[in-house]
């Protein structure tokens, strides 16, 4: 198997509420939850609570000096993968929904 083993970092936001404003397509603002950044194979992404719904918004997650960019993920391979590195790595935030 190519994936033998992923690397990873997390960094929790539960301590004190973070939010990220995004524009979307149509230009409207959206304020999200930071659920917290992890690091995949040297990459690192963004996980969001989007507001009002259940839906958890992942993101490659990129500082240039002061500025913050959130990338979208293009490929689906590379999405689901991430998605499930998610639910693994941040599984103990779900347990107590079921």
């Amino acid at each position: 198997m190519a994936n033998d083993k992923i690397e990873h970092e997390i960094e929790y936001f539960d301590e004190e509420s973070q939010t990220i404003d995004l524009v979307l397509d149509d230009g409207t603002n959206m304020t999200c939850d930071v659920i917290g950044l992890f690091e995949v194979d040297g990459v690192e992404y963004i996980a969001l609570a989007e507001p009002n719904s259940d839906n958890v918004l992942l993101y490659i997650y990129e500082e240039i000096g002061d500025e913050v960019s959130l990338k979208n993920i293009e490929s689906e391979e590379e999405y689901q993968a991430i998605a499930d590195e998610f639910m693994e790595l941040f599984s103990d935030l779900f347990e107590d929904e079921e």
